[in-house]
């Protein structure tokens, strides 16, 4: 429901401040549940202002996918997506173990810190430059060798890496 949202402040704003904004909007309002004493309050807070925070960090992740890969766009795509996967899977554990010791107001305020820890990869969007009309002899070259080059090149790529690493 927040992807059109989200898009917008994409085209808006760029896909480092609409990350940033929602690491933020999503830290303060799970931080804020972590206070609750009424369902409402708890449904409004971690429900829908943590999901909306949330929903702008994901959406900006994989968008800006597409800006940095041109070969190989689908496999970075797709390993992407499945780093948030992998990583709602591995944090139902962290949080399971988290409940245990802190309670669920301890662990909201836990998971807080990590929401707001998006924020710094957030950082690494930074916008490609625009690329230019002619293509020269050069630049046909690179693209012959990046062709020839096996897809797991771009698991070596860093930008690519960090953003899968802010999606797990």
């Amino acid at each position: 429901l927040v992807g059109p949202i989200a898009a917008a402040f994409v085209n808006r704003f760029g896909s480092r401040l609409t990350c940033i904004a929602g690491s933020i909007i999503s830290s303060v309002a799970i931080f804020a549940s972590s206070y609750s004493n009424s369902f409402i309050f708890l449904l409004i807070t971690y429900g829908l202002l943590a999901g909306f925070g949330l929903g702008l960090i994901y959406f900006p992740a994989v968008v800006a996918v597409g800006e940095y890969f041109r070969e190989r766009l689908s496999l970075a795509t797709g390993i992407c997506v499945c780093g948030s996967g992998a990583g709602t899977f591995l944090i139902a554990l962290f949080e399971s173990s988290l409940l245990g010791q802190f309670g669920w107001r301890g662990c909201n305020r836990i998971m807080a810190l990590l929401c707001l820890c998006c924020a710094l990869f957030g950082l690494v969007f930074v916008p490609q430059k625009k690329k230019r009309e002619g293509v020269n002899e050069n630049d046909n070259n690179n693209l012959k060798e990046i062709k020839e080059k096996s897809g797991l090149i771009i698991l070596r790529d860093i930008p690519f890496f960090l953003m899968t690493l802010a999606n797990v």
